[in-house]
């Protein structure tokens, strides 16, 4: 009896990778394109982030510089108003002022210097400032051995200054050495005229009141 003989053929296992799901192409292009709309994403939302801590440091910045600037914008007010009023005033020293206008209108009815700087002295000095005193302190000729002190050198000085300035004598004129002796002269004659006005009036106050005393 025959015996067949039977082909022994061992079956290979079949290739598992022919059995898994290749991803397409356009599958994989839509992954990348995911990835990188999601990068995209990321380093915008950080960038923004970042503008807009930014933009609140620049906010604190422009918030102190216009404080900062509300802060100049007073003091200019107020240093415009101050020059403003200084401006209305002449200050002839140790708190005297006088008004623009006031000297507008005294210069107006003062035809000379001189009678300008008296005008000017008789505003700013009292009869008592001047008893006892002299224009520069220096001894009084009537009497050579007597050393009368100076009045206010600093009210004096400037309105002789004012009074020479307003009638246009400058120190670079050829005529100012000539025109501040002459103020000077001017202004010693009117103490003198000032201490007597008031001597006699002291000694007519003094006959009427001897004379009703009897």
């Amino acid at each position: 009896m025959e015996v067949g003989i039977k082909n022994n053929v061992t079956k290979k296992p079949a290739d598992k990778r022919k059995n898994d799901v290749q991803p397409s192409g356009s599958s994989v292009k839509k992954t990348r394109i995911g990835q990188i709309n999601e990068d995209v994403e990321i380093n915008t939302q950080k960038e923004m982030d970042e503008l807009k801590l930014q933009l609140i440091e620049k906010s604190k910045k422009v918030d102190a510089l216009t404080l900062e600037n509300e802060g100049l914008k007073s003091r200019v007010s107020e240093l415009q108003a101050k020059l403003e009023s200084s401006n209305e005033y002449v200050d002839f020293g140790s708190g005297f002022k006088l008004s623009r206008e006031y000297l507008t209108t005294i210069k107006s009815t003062s035809p000379t210097l001189n009678v300008y700087a008296r005008g000017l002295f008789k505003k700013l000095f009292e009869p008592h400032e001047v008893i006892g005193y002299s224009l520069m302190g220096k001894q009084c000729n009537a009497l050579q051995h007597e050393l009368k002190p100076s009045i206010d050198p600093n009210r004096r000085d400037s309105i002789i200054a004012y009074s020479l300035k307003a009638f246009g004598v400058q120190p670079s004129s050829p005529n100012y050495s000539h025109s501040l002796k002459d103020v000077k002269k001017s202004l010693a004659c009117l103490i003198s005229e000032i201490v007597k006005d008031v001597n006699n009036g002291t000694k007519q106050v003094i006959a009427i009141q001897g004379e009703s005393n009897n």
